[in-house]
């Protein structure tokens, strides 16, 4: 059906259900993209000088528009009527054909041509009396300144007296050998200890800058043999203590280990962050969704590479080691983009994953995580068709079954979508994020051949609540398995793969909290 068509049926329909004349009804505007028809209806028309004034009917006093639409929805044809909504506007059809359509700003009262322009002439005349009355303002400020004397700039140098302080002469005695001491920089205080001066102020410091409330205590006088290798100093590199990080916790110590959270905190900021400093890649940075959060170089994820462009083959995505050092156990990556998301489909089909984890919703406090990448029943993305079979509501997460299809070949993807994570904090319980974890990890199994494929778990930048719900799957895997957990030597492991995996101390404290209460549901043991 044309356009004219269209127009022509749904005049005739109007006037037929409204008894208004057809000559009435003028249609301005028709866009066959959205289905949108605007309509105006004529109260009265006359000419002057050469122009053509229509005065327009208000539609609301026609017919209340549900009326109206059900009469139309009911009269059939090729036309369906989905909305009506009212506009309130003036017409002005000048002799060359232009239209102007104008926001009414008389409501609903007839004005005659007179009142139109009187009320033109007095909105002319009072501009230009405000014109006028600002130019005199202006002009006599800038005269009031022209006579204002003014007063040559001096320079003052004032310099201090310094004068010598001579210590007496004596001996220097050793500070006694039993006596600790110990200097404390509190990373949350706007000032720097000193013990004989007032306090200076001190520019603000990385773990300040990054929101920790941990001190950081240095005992002067301990053996260098029992220093910790924390954010690495020059005798033991990041890759080092990532390598080397151990801390096995009993069932009891885990639960023991919510009672300090100040300690947990500051293990957490002895961990190297390992985020990587740039991708050999040009062009990559138009694939990142945030320009700091890289994939690191050893464990990224290859794409297929197309007409022998390095750039089609790049996705911000690492492999994972899992429990027991599995190799590739999981991909964590970005939320995708709106030019990524077909690269994101492409590494689901190429590494042939059998469970998506999703830990985002699209936009938290009308900032946009993650492009839209699931179909509501049927996409395609380059040459890949993503069917939805089934959706499954769940507490706190929503599970889909997915069927993809590239020409004969099939590959089914369960995808399950955590909606419960409140942006910049940690959810209040981690009861459902464990349930999650559970029947994901559960169905990762079932899903295994004689090769394990791994599991893509994105939330928006790929490192933090990712890191979370991978730290959790391996710690679950070790209480079971173990009945002790490693959530230090865990996050360390994850960072080598991806840097800056579990972001937050907060995180890192929630990690122990949903290990903990998943250590309550097992059974019993000796000693715990």
């Amino acid at each position: 059906m044309t356009g004219l068509e269209v127009i022509e049926q749904l005049s005739m329909a109007v006037a037929k259900h409204t008894s208004l004349e057809l000559n009435t009804i003028k249609v301005t505007k028709y866009e066959p993209s959205s289905g949108t028809v605007k309509m105006f209806f004529v109260y009265s028309a006359r000419r002057e000088n050469n122009t053509e004034i229509l005065r327009l009917r208000p539609a609301n006093d026609i017919v209340d528009r549900w009326t109206i639409k059900k009469r139309l929805e009911n009269a059939g044809g090729a036309i369906k009527v989905i909305d009506i909504q009212y506009g309130d506007e003036f017409s002005f059809l000048y002799p060359n054909g232009r239209k102007v359509n104008v926001k009414s700003l008389f409501g609903g009262k007839d004005w005659e041509a007179w009142q139109l322009a009187t009320l033109i002439s007095a909105s002319l005349f009072a501009m230009f009396f405000i014109f006028f009355l600002i130019m005199f303002i202006g002009g006599t400020h800038i005269i009031k300144n022209k006579v204002r004397p003014v007063e040559e700039p001096r320079h003052v140098v004032v310099q201090p007296v310094l004068r010598p302080i001579v210590a007496g002469v004596g001996v220097i005695q050793p500070l006694p050998e039993n006596r600790d001491h110990v200097v404390t920089v509190d990373t949350d205080s706007e000032h720097a200890p000193s013990p004989s001066r007032s306090p200076m102020r001190r520019g603000r410091g990385l773990l300040e800058r990054r929101g920790s409330n941990a001190s950081l205590t240095l005992d002067l006088n301990r053996s260098q043999e029992n220093i910790h290798c924390g954010t690495p100093p020059k005798e033991c590199s990041a890759e080092e203590f990532l390598q080397s990080a151990s801390k096995r916790l009993t069932r009891r110590q885990l639960r023991s280990a919510l009672k300090d959270v100040k300690a947990l905190h500051t293990e957490f900021w002895e961990i190297p962050m390992n985020h990587p400093e740039k991708v050999e890649i040009a062009g990559s940075g138009t694939k990142n969704r945030y320009k700091t959060i890289l994939p690191n170089e050893g464990t990224r994820v290859h794409l297929f590479e197309k007409n022998d462009d390095p750039l089609s083959s790049y996705i911000n995505a690492n492999y994972v080691r899992g429990y027991r050092e599995e190799e590739k156990a999981y991909i964590a990556t970005q939320g995708p983009l709106p030019h990524t998301v077909n690269d994101f489909w492409q590494m689901v089909w190429k590494e042939k994953s059998p469970l998506i984890v999703m830990i985002t919703k699209l936009k938290e406090k009308m900032k946009v995580k993650c492009e839209p990448y699931i179909p509501d029943y049927q996409d395609c993305y380059e040459d890949i068709e993503v069917t939805v079979i089934s959706v499954i509501p769940r507490e706190g997460y929503t599970v889909r079954e997915l069927l993809l299809r590239r020409g004969n070949e099939t590959h089914t993807v369960h995808h399950f979508w955590y909606t419960t994570w409140p942006d910049h904090k940690t959810p209040a319980t981690a009861k459902q994020l464990l349930s999650m974890a559970l029947e994901a990890e559960s169905m990762r199994l079932e899903a295994s051949t004689e090769v394990k494929r791994p599991m893509i778990v994105h939330c928006s930048a790929g490192i933090g609540r990712t890191g979370c719900f991978i730290a959790v799957s391996i710690g679950m895997q070790q209480l079971i398995e173990e009945n002790c957990v490693d959530i230090l030597g865990t996050v360390s492991s994850l960072r080598l793969d991806r840097g800056g995996m579990v972001q937050t101390a907060e995180q890192y404290e929630f990690v122990h909290q949903a290990l903990s209460i998943f250590e309550l549901s097992l059974p019993a043991s000796n000693g715990d």
